[in-house]
């Protein structure tokens, strides 16, 4: 990615947790690009956990992916 900085960020609320991580990376275009297995992989992994993985990507202007995942009470 070619990214000088990245960012993580945990949280829980409602009970959903979420994990973001950020880059300012080179991005790509998601449009045509879909990140390769390591992203599908992702997506299926939390898919079995009821979760979702949303990717925001740009060329030039670095990714994020965010997971999202319901907690049991």
């Amino acid at each position: 990615s070619r990214a000088m900085v990245a960012t993580v960020r945990f949280a829980v609320d409602d009970g959903v947790a979420l994990l973001e991580v950020a880059d300012n990376g080179v991005g790509f275009d998601t449009g045509t690009q879909t990140g390769g297995y390591g992203m599908l992989s992702m997506a299926e992994r939390a898919e079995l956990v009821g979760g979702t993985l949303n990717v925001r990507s740009r060329p030039g202007a670095g990714t994020t992916v965010t997971v999202t995942i319901p907690l049991e009470g």
